[in-house]
C-alpha cells in the first residue's frame, strides 16, 4: 500500500471511532497520522506513537481507549489525538 492508502484506512478507523464515541480531534491529529503511518512502515501495523510496547493492544485506536474511559477521565488518549471537547480548549478540532 501507499503512504496515502495507510493514511486514508488509519483516518477512516479513527474517525468512525471519534464519531462512535462522540470525541473530537486535536489540532496535531494530521501529525498524529503521519506518525502512525510511518509505524505502519516500520513495525507493521498502526501501533500508537506514544506506547512503549508495540502488540494487538496497542494498535490504534489502542485497547485502553477502546475498552475503557480512559479519555473521558483524562480529557484525551496517550497520543493526544482524541479528546474530550468539554475537557479541553482550542486545541481541539471537531470531527465532521
Amino acid at each position: 500500500m501507499t503512504d496515502d492508502e495507510l493514511l486514508s484506512e488509519i483516518s477512516a478507523r479513527v474517525d468512525a471511532f471519534a464519531e462512535e464515541r462522540g470525541y473530537s480531534f486535536s489540532r496535531v491529529k494530521d501529525r498524529i497520522l503521519r506518525e502512525l503511518v510511518k509505524m505502519h512502515r516500520t513495525c507493521g501495523d498502526f501501533y500508537c506513537p506514544c506506547q512503549a510496547e508495540n502488540s494487538t493492544a496497542t494498535i490504534c485506536v489502542c485497547e485502553e481507549v477502546r475498552n475503557e474511559s480512559y479519555v473521558e477521565l483524562m480529557g484525551k488518549c496517550h497520543c493526544n489525538l482524541f479528546v474530550v471537547e468539554d475537557r479541553q480548549n482550542a486545541s481541539i478540532t471537531s470531527v465532521s
